[in-house]
């Protein structure tokens, strides 16, 4: 990590940066395999727009990760460091977008069937995200006109309060989408506890299973993000002096990689796959796995 504010990297440094660059690449290229075929499925299989855009803001926000990885890979020593800071900043803002997507169905898919409507606080995250969106945008159009696009230009802006105010606002926004998350993740587990004698204790346990691992594997990760982007920030030693390996795997590939698994693994249904399930009676409106995006108006539990 400290080695970036060198302006030319040792043989040892250029290797670190390689095995990064290399080990990101091939995970980014394996996660992006998975997300396309998922999103081919869903597409064949017509799930609702919802679920596409889901899958899109996911691939985009992945792909947009690998220039960075080649850049480290095949020219570690290059002055040119605009394009892919940008990539990785909207990399970012579009995993966020993609767990609002997630995190705004289950605040519905927790109060369907109750009289009481989505929180106040639904519309604070929709805010946040459009906030750090046209934030980004603004930024784009300032480093790309104020800041050259070299050695030098990168460390006037490392050294900028625009990079400061951009982290912060990101963590910020990142953080409450995540809270939201749980906290709807909680309801809905709580819906789920409620339904026992209707769905079953085994499928109960096995769903809260599936949801509670996933949850708390995603807010983890989020934190992890939100401790190393806050540690640049403000220029912490212990991140500073961090060799590329690690600081690439713990600040980057776990925050990336992870929670786009959880989230692949808990939209992975299509409605052929839900309609293969014939009704013999319909018991309740609460979905044995509540937390997939719902692919019909007012989806109901059917055994």
């Amino acid at each position: 990590m400290n080695a970036t504010n060198d302006n030319v990297l040792s043989p040892i440094q250029v290797v670190g940066y390689k095995i990064a660059g290399g080990l990101s690449l091939a995970l980014y290229s394996v996660v992006v395999l998975g997300i396309t075929v998922q999103l081919y499925h869903h597409i064949r299989h017509r799930s609702d727009m919802k679920r596409i855009c889901f899958h899109l803001l996911l691939l985009l926000g992945i792909m947009t990760e690998i220039p960075m990885s080649l850049q480290y890979l095949l020219n570690p020593n290059s002055p040119e460091w605009m394009a892919c800071f940008l990539c990785s900043l909207y990399s970012q803002i579009l995993q966020c977008l993609a767990l609002a997507i997630i995190a705004l169905a289950w605040a519905r898919t927790a109060v369907a069937g109750h009289q009481d409507g989505p929180i106040t606080f639904e519309k604070v995250v929709i805010a946040g995200n459009v906030v750090i969106l046209l934030f980004a945008l603004f930024a784009t159009m300032f480093i790309t006109t104020m800041y050259p696009n070299t050695l030098n230009g990168q460390a006037e802006f490392m050294n900028s309060s625009l990079l400061v105010a951009l982290m912060l606002t990101g963590c910020i926004t990142l953080l409450g989408t995540g809270c939201f998350l749980v906290v709807q993740g909680c309801r809905i587990a709580s819906r789920l506890l409620r339904s026992r004698a209707i769905l079953g204790e085994d499928k109960v346990y096995r769903s809260m299973a599936k949801l509670i691992v996933s949850l708390w594997t995603i807010f983890f990760c989020i934190l992890l993000r939100v401790f190393f982007t806050t540690c640049v920030a403000f220029v912490v030693p212990f991140v500073e002096n961090m060799d590329i390996v690690p600081f690439t795997v713990w600040a980057t590939l776990v925050p990336d990689v992870f929670p786009v698994l959880c989230l692949l693994y808990l939209q992975r249904k299509t409605p052929t796959d839900i309609n293969e399930r014939k009704p013999s009676r319909v018991v309740s409106q609460v979905p044995s796995e509540p937390y997939t995006l719902h692919l019909t108006p007012s989806p109901q539990l059917v055994v």
